[in-house]
């Protein structure tokens, strides 16, 4: 195995330009790569938040599809994890129209959530690693904590 791995997400759109656009002024997203075709769409998008980036796509084949295009339906949440609190950010993602779907909470295992929809119906969870001590898990949960031998 690798001494370094990198973890990318990729997301599809009905309209990657848009996406840019969205994401960057809801969001906080820089974009690094733009790929357009012969028409002068955008077919191919790098976008950074902070140290990380996700990709954008779009819809290539009849199972390459994004939410807007399926009814809304999701198989998937990407999640980023802050250190500093997500208050401004969840303020900056209303201001910029994002359907806030869960406020910002208190999860039992510390972190400070919330979760919003974006422009086409993908979801999006922004947390505040660790903002209190973690709380018991609901009821019926039962949690196992498995590390990796040192």
């Amino acid at each position: 195995m690798a001494d370094q791995v990198e973890i990318q997400a990729e997301l599809v759109y009905r309209d990657p330009g848009a996406a840019v656009e969205w994401l960057s002024r809801a969001f906080g997203f820089e974009p690094r790569l733009i790929i357009t075709g012969s028409d002068g769409k955008v077919v191919f998008a790098q976008l950074a938040f902070a140290d990380s980036e996700i990709h954008l796509g779009t819809e290539e084949t009849e199972r390459h599809r994004s939410p807007a295009s399926i009814g809304g339906f999701n198989t998937q949440r990407v999640m980023i994890r802050f250190a500093a609190p997500i208050d401004a950010h969840h303020a900056r993602a209303v201001a910029a129209g994002a359907k806030v779907l869960r406020p910002p909470r208190q999860e039992f295992y510390g972190d400070l959530t919330y979760m919003a929809e974006d422009l086409e119906g993908h979801l999006w969870v922004f947390a505040q690693r660790d903002a209190a001590p973690p709380g018991p898990p609901p009821e019926g949960w039962h949690i196992k904590i498995l590390r990796p031998e040192t």
